[in-house]
C-alpha cells in the first residue's frame, strides 16, 4: 500500500471524530494519529487534504507541518517533502510509530513494511515476533545501527536481547542518527544473521560503575548518538 500512497496525486483524510470548531485540542485528539496502518498515509503522499466531522476541510500536510511534527514527531522536512523519508535514522522512524495501535499486533510490523523499504510475508499468528522479524529485514538492506538504540521502560534492570520486541521503546530514540565517522573503517564488518542469532561486530568501553562488582563493566559502542553531537551511544 505504501507505494500506491506515494504515487498517488493527493490522499484524503477524512477525520470523522473531529469537530471544526475545536481544531487546536480536536485535531491534536483524532484517534487517527494513533493508528498503526495511517502512519504510511500520512508519509508516504506528496499531499494529504484533511477533513473534520462533515467534509468541512481543515487544511493539507504541508499548511498544517507544524502541529503534525508536534502530534507525530514527524521531521518536518519529512511532511514538507523537502527530505524523504528514507533519509531519517532508523530509530527515529521507529519513534514515529511508537505508541500506534493495530488490531492485530502484528500488524504494527507490517505496515512499517514500506516505510523501511522491506518486504515479509505475512504470518498472522505469530505475534511479537513479526517485529522481531522486520528488524531482521531492515538489517539485511541497512547499516544503521540506531536500531539498536531504544530502551524498554518495563525491563530496566533486567536483560533482553539486542532486537526490540514493539516500536514502543523507540519512543524516546527520535533524535537518534547516524554518525559520518565510523569509529574503526577498517574494520568495520556487515551484519549477519544466523542460525544462532545476530551477529554483530562492536568496539566494547570499559565503565567504571558507583556500586562495584567482580565482573568487568563494559558497553559496546554504537556508531550513532543524539543530533547535532558526535557522543556516540552504547548498549
Amino acid at each position: 500500500m505504501y507505494r500506491y500512497y506515494h504515487e498517488a496525486e493527493v490522499c484524503y483524510a477524512y477525520l470523522a471524530d473531529m469537530q471544526s470548531d475545536f481544531f487546536n485540542l480536536g485535531f491534536r485528539m483524532c484517534k487517527w494519529f494513533t493508528r498503526g496502518w495511517t502512519l504510511q498515509e500520512l508519509i508516504a503522499p506528496k499531499t494529504v487534504v484533511f477533513f473534520a466531522k462533515g467534509w468541512e476541510k481543515i487544511g493539507t500536510k504541508a499548511s498544517l507541518s507544524g502541529i503534525l511534527t508536534e502530534i507525530t514527531g514527524i521531521a518536518s522536512e519529512v511532511l514538507l517533502s523537502t527530505a524523504d523519508s528514507s533519509e531519517m535514522s532508523i530509530a527515529a522512524r521507529m519513534s514515529w510509530a511508537a505508541g500506534r495501535k493495530t488490531t492485530r499486533i502484528e500488524d504494527r510490523a507490517y505496515s512499517l513494511m514500506g516505510i523501511f523499504g522491506v518486504f515479509m510475508s505475512p504470518i498472522y499468528g505469530e505475534g511479537e515476533h513479526a517485529f522481531i522479524r522486520l528488524q531482521e529485514e531492515i538489517l539485511k538492506v541497512s547499516d544503521d545501527q540506531t536500531i539498536f538504540a531504544w530502551k524498554d521502560k518495563l525491563s530496566v534492570g533486567s536483560y533482553s536481547g539486542i532486537l526490540a520486541t514493539s516500536p514502543d521503546v523507540f519512543e524516546e530514540s527520535g533524535k537518534f542518527q547516524r554518525l559520518d565517522n565510523p569509529y574503526d573503517l577498517d574494520n568495520q564488518r556487515p551484519f549477519s544473521l544466523t542460525n544462532m542469532g545476530l551477529l554483530v561486530h562492536l568496539p566494547l568501553s570499559h565503565v567504571d560503575l558507583t556500586i562495584q562488582t567482580e565482573k568487568r563493566n563494559q558497553v559496546a559502542v554504537l556508531n550513532c548518538g543524539w543530533a547535532g553531537t558526535s557522543d556516540r551511544l552504547a548498549i
